[in-house]
């Protein structure tokens, strides 16, 4: 007897992650149920064709398997020992590796100046010549001859037959298992099907996060990541970052122009561009969080309004530090999104040894409450 939709939320909620998802993947009927729980993860990393969670990933390549039982070239087999390529070529057809292409037109004529020169020097290796003559004609002979080998060698591995595959590998401790589709599309196709068959309509609640880089169109909709060790949520839609929350400081994000975002386990930073009449308004959602003594405020809202360059803020606190940097933009040129400034914030946590050498701004800047 199947399990009602209450008490599959209830054992969902305890069941091991990585087993849910397995779960997930085998039993379609379950998946309406499981979006709904949220999932806790002490580890999550998507970067490229690669996603782990805690102890298992999910990798995704392109693979090789030649017709006719040939064994694959020792750099095929070495390239796919990990996983296989997780990059495209050009077109999906195209060869992937350079040791297996086409000669070239000149690799061609290359070749058959060599046979020519064979024909005159290989009778003369026959006649009785001086010792250091002999010598240097066998040296001229062996160097031609590897022109022709390594010609007619590449000729033969460039015809080999062989059908490409998307493979996606799933690896638990000493655990594999591989799963496979023709190659007919970008690999960043299959990526975005496995990370929004894993994520999509989900909320994740996790302590370390790594999210490294500018690109995340591979994130799915409909997905909020909660880490509480930050006190922060992102939220994606249709596959963009849409809000950057603080939920106990009631702090929200949104709307960013040229959003730039890294976190990792400790930090959080982003940056984004602002017109001149939304600046004040975003720093004061920044001093929000990083909890600014009232009586500096007036003096930072003053200062913004003074700004021409750069302005840079430090704060040091028990649990957290922050650094909010702020830059005039002095030319529309710089700025696609019109923005007029352009406002960088870190946020970590204070057992992130990181920040104990800060890189100083070169342009002129004042420190406030830099305690």
């Amino acid at each position: 007897m199947g399990l009602s939709s209450l008490c599959g939320e209830c054992v969902l909620q305890f069941l091991d992650k990585n087993k849910r998802l397995e779960l997930f993947d085998r039993c379609p009927q379950i998946r309406p149920i499981d979006r709904r729980v949220p999932i806790k993860m002490d580890y999550l990393s998507v970067e490229n064709c690669t996603i782990q969670i805690d102890q298992a990933t999910y990798q995704i390549g392109i693979v090789r398997h030649y017709l006719n039982n040939v064994i694959p070239p020792k750099w095929v087999r070495k390239a796919e020992a990990t996983g296989g390529i997780q990059k495209d070529n050009g077109d999906i057809h195209t060869s992937i590796f350079e040791q297996d292409r086409v000669p070239s037109i000149k690799e061609k004529q290359e070749k058959e100046d060599a046979e020519k020169k064979l024909l005159e020097l290989l009778p003369k290796l026959k006649e009785d010549n001086l010792m250091y003559i002999q010598k240097s004609l066998e040296r001229k002979v062996k160097y031609l001859q590897k022109i022709v080998r390594d010609y007619k060698e590449q000729v033969a591995i460039s015809n080999l037959k062989y059908n490409s595959y998307i493979q996606l590998r799933r690896d638990k401790y000493d655990y594999f298992k591989h799963e496979y589709v023709l190659y007919q599309f970008p690999i960043q196709n299959a990526v975005d099907y496995i990370v929004n068959l894993l994520f999509r309509g989900r909320k994740i609640h996790m302590e370390p996060f790594t999210l490294i880089g500018t690109n995340l169109s591979i994130w799915p909709e409909k997905l909020t990541i909660c880490v509480p060790k930050l006190d922060y949520e992102i939220q994606f839609l249709d596959g963009n970052l849409v809000s950057i929350k603080f939920p106990i400081k009631d702090v929200c994000f949104e709307n960013l122009l040229d959003l730039e975002f890294n976190a990792t386990r400790d930090v959080i930073r982003f940056k984004f561009e602002v017109k001149e009449k939304d600046l004040k308004p975003e720093i004061l959602k920044i001093l929000n969080v990083v909890e600014k003594p009232e009586s500096g405020l007036a003096k930072v809202i003053d200062d913004i309004k003074n700004i021409e360059k750069s302005l840079f803020f430090l704060k040091h606190q028990e649990s957290h530090r922050s650094r909010i940097t702020i830059k005039k933009i002095e030319s529309r040129d710089l700025s696609p999104t019109g923005g007029d400034y352009s406002i960088e914030f870190k946020y970590e946590s204070a057992d992130n040894d990181d920040l104990r050498n800060v890189p100083r701004p070169n342009r002129a800047r004042r420190h406030i409450f830099n305690n």
